[in-house]
C-alpha cells in the first residue's frame, strides 16, 4: 500500500464519520473540507536537487539504478517535492593504451644502455637502464612483458658492479633475484661479466633463505587479465603462492577499460588488492565524485563539489540528494543522504527493497516528513572523515585460483670468458696478458700476410696489363720494322725487376717476423710488470699535474711582480711627460705612435692647390680689364 492509498483511506474515513455525526457537521463542513484539499494540491512544489544514483561496486545493473530511481521518486513526488536530476555527464570516453608506445620508449632506451654496455661506458648504461626503471615503475600498468624490467635491473647490477659500488649493487641484486628469472635477465647484446653471474647467484641464495609471501589480486570486472613484474599469470582473482618479498609491479587490464597498475610491497604475511577497471569519466572533480560513490564513499572532496553544484545550478532548491544501491541477492540496498549549500549532510537510515519494489512506501515511510522540515531548517553534520554509504556491504567475490610463483634458481652463464670480463672487479692475471698478447700478435699477422697477398695480386695486374699494352702495340707495329731486340731487353729488365722486388719483399717478411719474436719476447718480460707500470703511470701523471701547478702558480706570481715593479718604474716618467697649473686640473699627455696619412697629405695639397689657382684666376677677372667694365658709365654732374 503506497501513500496515496492511505490519504484515500484517510479522507474516506472522515467522510463517513461527518456523516454519521450529522449533527456536528452540514453540508457546508464537508464543501470546506473539499476546497482545503483543492488548496493543498494547488500550492507549489519544493525544488529538490538529486545526484543520479550510482551503482556501488558494480553490484547492480543499470537497468536496476533507473528502476529503483524511478519508485523512490514517485513518493517524493506524491509528497510534492520536485526533484532535479542533474546530468553529470560523465559517460564512458574511448580509452586509448598507451601500453605499445610506452613499451617501444622502453626498447630504445634499453638497445641505449646495452651499446653504452659494450662500449664499457657504464654511466651512461646506468642512466638509459634507470630512466626504464623509473618509468615502469610510474606505469605499472603499461608493463606487459618481463624483458624490460629485468634486463634493465640487470645493466644496472652490472654497471655498479664495474664501477666499484658493491652495496648498491647488491640492493639491485636483490630486487633482480625477486622480481625476475636468469632467462629474462640473460636476453640483451650486452655480455655480462664474471662478477655478475656470482652476484646474482649470491642474491638467488639470499632469496632462498627468505620467507616467502603471498599475494591475492581482486578485480571489479570478471575476466581481467593480472600481470606481475610483466609476467601474465591468467585472470582475476588470483593468489600467488611462495612469492619472494619485496616490491612487485602488478596490473591489472581489460580491453576498452582503463588499467589500474600499482607497486605492491609484499612480506611473509599474505597481501590483497583490489584492482578498479573503470572507463574514464569526464570532468575531473565530477568524475572523482561518482567514483568515490561507486567506491561506496562520500568524501569531503565529492561533497564540496555536491554542495558547489546545488548552489550554482540548484534553481532555488536548497536541498540536495546523493543515492547509492547495491543488489546482494534477491535484496536491493538503497542508502539516501541529504546535503546543503554549507557542506552538512543528513543520513537517511538504509532501505531494503525487493525486487518488485512492493516494499517502497513501508521503507521510506517518514522520509518525505524529514526532508520537508530540511528543506525549512536544514539540521544535519558536517563530514569529518570518509563516510560509508551502505555500511556492512561486502564485495561479491568469485573462488581464487592458486598460481604458484617460479623465480630465481641457479644462474644461467650469462657471458663468455675472455674480454668483457674487465673491470675493478678482477684484474687481469699472467695467463689472461700472455693470451691477449698471442691473439694480438696473431691478428698482426694475418693483417701483415693479408697485405702481402694483396701487394702480389696488384703487381701481377700490373704485369697483365703492361703485357697487354705491350702486346697491342706489337700488333700497331706489324706492318713496320720490328724491333725485337729491344722487346727482348725490355722485358728482361722487368723480369729483373720483379725479381728484385720479390727479393725485398722476402727481406721485408724476415725483418717483420724478427722484429715480432723481439716484441713477443720483450712483451714476455713485462706480463708481470703491467700492473706496477700502470701505478707508475698514474703517479707520474699526479706528480706531473702537481708540478704544472706549481710552475703556474709561480708564473703567475712572477706575473704579478713585474706588473707592479714595472708601475713603480713607469711612475718618474709618468710625471715627467704631465703638464699642470697652479689653478688647472692636471692633465696627462698619451703618447700616440707617430703614422703619416699619405692619402690624407695629397687630398690637402690637391685642395690647397685647387684654392690658390682658384684664388689667382678671380684676381686676374676682377683686376685684368677695368676699362672694359666702366665703358657704358655716364656721370651728369651739375
Amino acid at each position: 500500500m503506497n501513500g496515496i492509498r492511505l490519504k484515500r483511506l484517510a479522507f474516506s474515513l472522515v467522510l463517513s464519520a461527518l456523516t454519521l455525526t450529522g449533527a456536528h457537521a452540514g453540508a457546508d463542513d464537508v464543501d470546506d473540507l473539499l476546497s482545503e484539499g483543492n488548496k493543498e494540491a494547488k500550492k507549489p512544489k519544493v525544488p529538490v536537487f538529486v545526484i543520479p544514483f550510482q551503482p556501488v561496486w558494480k553490484m547492480a545493473k543499470g537497468e536496476l539504478v533507473a528502476e529503483t530511481y524511478k519508485n523512490v521518486a514517485s513518493e517524493f513526488r506524491q509528497a510534492g517535492f520536485d526533484l532535479q536530476s542533474y546530468d553529470l555527464r560523465v559517460d564512458a570516453k574511448a580509452y586509448k593504451d598507451p601500453s605499445g608506445r610506452l613499451t617501444q620508449v622502453w626498447k630504445r632506451e634499453l638497445r641505449r644502455a646495452e651499446q653504452y654496455t659494450q662500449k664499457l661506458r657504464f654511466r651512461m648504461a646506468k642512466k638509459h637502464a634507470s630512466k626504464v626503471i623509473r618509468q615502469i615503475l610510474q606505469n605499472a600498468e603499461h608493463l606487459r612483458s618481463p624483458t624490460e624490467l629485468c634486463r634493465s635491473l640487470a645493466l644496472v647490477a652490472e654497471a655498479d658492479l664495474r664501477r666499484g659500488n658493491a652495496k648498491r649493487a647488491e640492493k639491485i641484486l636483490d630486487k633482480l633475484a625477486a622480481q625476475c628469472d636468469p632467462v629474462a635477465a640473460s636476453k640483451g647484446d650486452a655480455q655480462l661479466s664474471t662478477a655478475f653471474e656470482e652476484a646474482i647467484a649470491d642474491a638467488n641464495s639470499r632469496r632462498r633463505r627468505r620467507v616467502a609471501g603471498e599475494l591475492v589480486i581482486r578485480s571489479d570486472e570478471p575476466h581481467a587479465q593480472v600481470y606481475v613484474n610483466g609476467r601474465s599469470l591468467g585472470e582475476a582473482p588470483v593468489r600467488i603462492k611462495e612469492l619472494p618479498p619485496g616490491d612487485h609491479v602488478v596490473g591489472v587490464i581489460k580491453p576498452g577499460l582503463k588499467s589500474w597498475g600499482q607497486t605492491v610491497k609484499v612480506g611473509s604475511e599474505a597481501v590483497e588488492v583490489w584492482a578498479k577497471l573503470s572507463a574514464k569519466l569526464g570532468g575531473a572533480r565530477k568524475g572523482e565524485m561518482v567514483q568515490a560513490l561507486r567506491d561506496n564513499l562520500l568524501t569531503k572532496g565529492g561533497l564540496s563539489s555536491a554542495s558547489k553544484l546545488l548552489s550554482a545550478m540548484g534553481k532555488g532548491a536548497k536541498v540536495g540528494l546523493f543515492g547509492v544501491i547495491a543488489q546482494e541477492g534477491a535484496a536491493i540496498r538503497v542508502r539516501l543522504i541529504a546535503f546543503n549549500v554549507a557542506g552538512q549532510i543528513h543520513e537517511f537510515k538504509p532501505m531494503n527493497f525487493d525486487t518488485d519494489f512492493l516494499t517502497t512506501g513501508t521503507e521510506m515511510y517518514g522520509f518525505a516528513d524529514t526532508l520537508k522540515a530540511l528543506t525549512e531548517r536544514f539540521e544535519g553534520k558536517s563530514l569529518s572523515a570518509d563516510l560509508a554509504l551502505i555500511p556492512k556491504l561486502k564485495r561479491a567475490t568469485l573462488p581464487l585460483r592458486d598460481v604458484p610463483w617460479v623465480a630465481g634458481g641457479k644462474a644461467s652463464r650469462t657471458a663468455s670468458r675472455g674480454a668483457g670480463d674487465r673491470g675493478p672487479l678482477r684484474r687481469r692475471t699472467a695467463e689472461d696478458r700472455k693470451r691477449e698478447a698471442e691473439e694480438r700478435a696473431r691478428q698482426r699477422e694475418e693483417e701483415r700476410q693479408k697485405m702481402f697477398e694483396d701487394r702480389k695480386r696488384r703487381d701481377r695486374e700490373d704485369r697483365d696489363r703492361r703485357s697487354a699494352r705491350r702486346d697491342s702495340q706489337d700488333e700497331g707495329r706489324r706492318s713496320g720494322p720490328i724491333r725485337r731486340d729491344e722487346r727482348r731487353g725490355r722485358r728482361d729488365r722487368e723480369e729483373r725487376a720483379g725479381r728484385d722486388r720479390a727479393d725485398d719483399w722476402d727481406r721485408d717478411d724476415d725483418r717483420q717476423r724478427g722484429r715480432d719474436r723481439d716484441r713477443r719476447s720483450r712483451s714476455d718480460r713485462d706480463w708481470d710488470d703491467d700492473n706496477g707500470r700502470d701505478d707508475r703511470r698514474r703517479d707520474a701523471r699526479r706528480e706531473g699535474g702537481r708540478d704544472r701547478d706549481r710552475a703556474e702558480r709561480g708564473r703567475d706570481d712572477d706575473r704579478r711582480s713585474d706588473r707592479s715593479r714595472r708601475r713603480d718604474d713607469d711612475r718618474p716618467r709618468e710625471a715627467a711627460r704631465t703638464w699642470s697649473g697652479d689653478d688647472g686640473p692636471r692633465r696627462r699627455l698619451r703618447r700616440r705612435r707617430s703614422r703619416v696619412n699619405w692619402g690624407m697629405v695629397g687630398g690637402i695639397s690637391a685642395a690647397s692647390v685647387l684654392a690658390i689657382g682658384g684664388g689667382y684666376f678671380a684676381y686676374q677677372q676682377l683686376t685684368g680689364a677695368p676699362s672694359e667694365v666702366n665703358v657704358g658709365v655716364t656721370w651728369n654732374t651739375q
